[in-house]
């Protein structure tokens, strides 16, 4: 590339998409080990983390081999706020969620026989059918807060397609059989659902609760 404009911008973008990727794994892996230890930060990690922040994006402000353009240093500016911003953000949802009872999704119904069995188990009344509707009310609440998302006016489009299409993934999971991949996925898909329902005050107090009932059904 000519040693021009379009060289110095490709540069500044590389140091700016680098600064944001330590940045944001740094802020991971930390949160990630105060989750293992059942921590929330406080006032004191979270001005430590900071400062931590501070100091990686520093190191691509400028050196004795390059100097930012206007546009490239403006973003280096603001961007460790935009970094903090996010861990404030996950961090209050980390408070929000630990001060969620914890629900539990009922037991499937069984019978447990004494002895030799010789013909037709019935349970329930003369002629009466019984039928499982644990899956049939996690999915009622599922689509209650599909459709609060949808109508939620602090939402961007972008972020109601996330939570929506991250939360039908969700649906489809509770379907397949139990099992550590189908966990994980969960998992992932609704820390992100979690973190866009954090932006919006009312799906907050609305849709954490939901959350909490499908992280209990998958054993989360």
């Amino acid at each position: 590339m000519p040693r021009g404009g379009a060289m110095r911008g490709a540069i500044g973008r590389e140091h700016l998409t680098m600064a944001r990727e330590i940045a944001l794994a740094y802020v991971d892996c930390l949160l990630e080990v105060f989750v293992t230890e059942g921590l929330i930060p406080d006032a004191n990690d979270l001005r430590e983390m900071r400062t931590e922040i501070n100091a990686i994006v520093a190191r691509h402000e400028a050196s004795e081999f390059w100097t930012p353009g206007p546009a490239t240093a403006g973003a280096l500016s603001i961007l460790p706020d935009q970094i903090y911003g996010q861990l404030a953000n996950r961090v209050r949802q980390m408070e929000l969620e630990s001060r969620m009872p914890t629900a539990s999704v009922p037991a499937a119904p069984s019978i447990h026989i004494g002895g030799n069995n010789f013909g037709a188990i019935q349970q329930g009344g003369q002629n009466n059918s019984q039928s499982v509707t644990i899956n049939a009310q996690l999915n009622s609440k599922i689509e209650e807060l599909l459709n609060r998302i949808d109508g939620a006016t602090d939402l961007t489009a972008l972020q109601k397609l996330k939570a929506s299409t991250d939360l039908r993934y969700v649906q489809e999971l509770t379907a397949l059989d139990a099992s550590e991949e189908n966990q994980e996925e969960a998992r992932s898909k609704l820390n992100d659902i979690t973190s866009i329902l954090s932006i919006s005050a009312d799906l907050v107090s609305l849709g954490i609760p939901t959350i909490q009932i499908i992280r209990a059904f998958f054993g989360l």
